[in-house]
């Protein structure tokens, strides 16, 4: 669906109209905030996302790329070598009692990534997560168009319950 298309749902479904409950431009952010939580409830197969840089061995830090939900990673690789990703407690621990082992590990947390600096690899990291969709325009489709249209009907279920919520927060 398109954001013209949700709209027009939840105003027909509502028996509202953008004059005298929620402004167009209110109805077209609360969309977009339903489309966000929509597309992060799971990880769906159709906003997973690859991306590559640059390894530097003596870098343990990375920020996470642009648009990528956090602690979404599920899959790291430098050059051609798989690397074990562990709970950040986990990583914690093994750089305390580890610190010098060249393990293949490595943790994400708070919108960074963290790989074990001590690894004897070389190439490019390749990282493999989840991304958070962009806010949809007029006449763009969802992420969920043709994949799942239970997507659709979640956003737009979310946008009546916000506006529900702001007809409730007007009333006081």
């Amino acid at each position: 669906m398109t954001q013209d298309q949700l709209k027009s749902q939840v105003l027909i479904r509502g028996g509202w109209s953008t004059a005298e409950t929620v402004t167009d431009t209110n109805l077209n952010t609360l969309i977009n905030r339903a489309y966000k939580w929509a597309a992060g409830y799971k990880k769906w197969p159709f906003t997973e996302g690859k991306v590559t840089t640059t390894y530097v061995s003596t870098t343990e830090d990375y920020s996470y790329p642009e648009g990528w939900k956090s602690d979404s990673i599920r899959l790291l690789q430098i050059g051609d070598k798989r690397v074990q990703k562990l709970v950040w407690s986990e990583y914690q621990s093994f750089k305390e009692d580890l610190s010098d082992s060249s393990d293949r590990v490595y943790s994400d947390f708070g919108g960074r990534y963290y790989i074990n600096p001590s690894i004897d690899l070389s190439g490019t990291i390749t990282a493999w997560g989840q991304y958070t969709p962009a806010d949809i325009g007029d006449s763009e489709n969802t992420v969920f168009e043709g994949e799942d249209d239970e997507g659709d009907e979640a956003v737009v279920e979310k946008t009546m319950a916000f506006v529900y919520e702001r007809i409730g927060e007007l009333k006081n």
